[in-house]
């Protein structure tokens, strides 16, 4: 599986272009047609439709009726608002995940490139070409952490800023049973001062040792691997085999036993497959950790160090997206943040569309039963009566977009706590705006002066 690599100067991947195309001038052009069809062009057929004879005999304008059609109308939209302002919130999240795990780990202390050794060695295979790496690429560590200021110089598959791959697992249960149902997990290939270099440290078993890169039948896991699939048992030990991922390579029948457990760093989506994670060794640039990282006290220093030191050690090795590590994912992001921002103005100019279908409606009922609220208020009814009874109708009408747009939100599933708290959150929006747009009519309706309302009703 191919995976798409941004710069910090935020460059979209090859097959995104900023350009704007007919297609979607064409599709913008069709929803504005729409949405005037909504607001302008069906009221009018509406009105166009009307008994005319019917409609002098029964007081003119005010014998406009809103029917099922417009009941169903008000309905839709406030389901489509519950359930599209928890997309924005997520849209949020998602796009914030970048800067929040750099903020987690203070990316600002690394800097991070992809490397290429031996690419140009045409006559070679791979096998070759991965012994003809190994050379260059140990001198390569060896000069970074020789480099003033350096702390730590790693290698991995996925740094801690960009998303990481989901793997399904199996638990061999001759150890025990685990009393959790999660056997999803994320993976990274790991090698040098990994863990070292990002602040974390083993809490429990052994770290990686040089036979583990050969042998490559342990792993590592953090803790919430070991809370959220083995149910907080102390996971040395315990023996998992990887049925399947985003790297099929990478699963198989063989077990990998878990020596070590380190501690939880860095920040994660709030979901357990994502805050779960195992770590396998794998030799620096050879194996699948092709990606190196350096932890210094100057990292833009080491940044303009590092090309030079690549070349004067093999001039066929490249440092690609060569960058400060919190830049990583920035393209990504921005993609993210133009999505959330259209989902964002699409529910807001559906909430609005509501709001004003309902006090539309509203305001049309008290302008017909004015006689009537006055006769209840001249026999002593009282507010709460009045409000019921009036706008009962708009009460339900809120309530039934409520309940249809968060059941269709629960079908399509709630992946977190985050997310059901956000549903919460739009019904508790979508409730507000749909009162505050009964506010007018509902106090106009309990200023309604009984005598007037008599002598208007005529």
């Amino acid at each position: 599986v191919g995976v798409a690599r941004f710069s910090l100067s935020g460059a979209l991947p090859y097959w995104i272009t900023p350009a704007l195309s007919w297609q979607t001038l064409v599709y913008a052009a069709l929803l504005a047609v729409f949405a005037a069809a909504i607001i302008g062009v069906l009221p009018a057929l509406r009105v166009a439709r009307m008994d005319i004879q019917q409609g002098l005999r029964s007081g003119g304008g005010a014998s406009l009726k809103f029917g099922a059609f417009w009941t169903a109308l008000i309905v839709v939209q406030v389901a489509i608002t519950v359930l599209f302002l928890p997309l924005v919130g997520n849209g949020v999240v998602e796009s914030n995940r970048f800067s929040q795990r750099a903020a987690g780990i203070g990316a600002e202390q690394y800097v991070s490139a992809d490397i290429l050794v031996g690419r140009e060695d045409y006559g070679l295979d791979s096998a070759q070409r991965r012994v003809r790496a190994l050379g260059p690429v140990a001198e390569l560590e060896r000069r970074l952490a020789a480099e003033p200021g350096v702390l730590a110089v790693a290698f991995a598959d996925r740094l801690p800023v960009e998303d990481q791959f989901k793997y399904g697992i199996e638990i061999d249960t001759t150890i025990g049973k685990p009393a959790t149902t999660l056997r999803h997990s994320t993976l990274v290939h790991v090698a040098g001062d990994f863990f070292r270099a990002f602040g974390t440290e083993v809490v429990a078993g052994r770290g990686l040792q040089p036979l583990d890169y050969e042998t490559g039948r342990v792993m590592l896991v953090n803790q919430s691997f070991a809370q959220h699939v083995l149910g907080g048992a102390n996971p040395v030990g315990w023996r998992i085999r990887i049925t399947g991922g985003e790297v099929s390579t990478v699963a198989g029948e063989e077990w990998y036993e878990v020596v070590g457990m380190v501690r939880d760093f860095g920040w994660q989506l709030p979901r357990p497959e994502e805050q779960s994670a195992m770590y396998l060794p794998s030799p620096p640039v050879t194996g699948r950790a092709s990606q190196v990282v350096v932890r210094a006290t100057d990292p833009e220093a080491v940044l303009a160090r590092m090309r030079a030191i690549a070349n004067e050690i093999d001039p066929s090795m490249q440092l690609m997206d060569l960058e400060a590590l919190g830049g990583a994912g920035s393209g990504e992001a921005s993609i993210n943040w133009t999505l959330t921002l259209v989902v964002g103005l699409v529910s807001g100019l559906v909430m609005l569309l509501s709001a004003m279908g309902i006090h539309a409606l509203m305001s049309f009922t008290v302008s017909r039963r004015t006689r009537e609220i006055g006769i209840r208020v001249a026999l002593g009814a009282g507010a709460r009566g009045i409000v019921t009874s009036i706008f009962r109708r708009a009460f339900l009408q809120l309530a039934a977009g409520l309940v249809i747009g968060s059941g269709i939100g629960v079908l399509l599933g709630m992946q977190s706590a985050l997310q059901v708290k956000m549903l919460i959150g739009a019904n508790a929006m979508m409730f507000v705006v749909g009162m505050l747009a009964c506010a007018v009519p509902v106090r106009r309706a309990l200023r309604v002066d009984p005598a007037e309302a008599l002598r208007a009703g005529g």
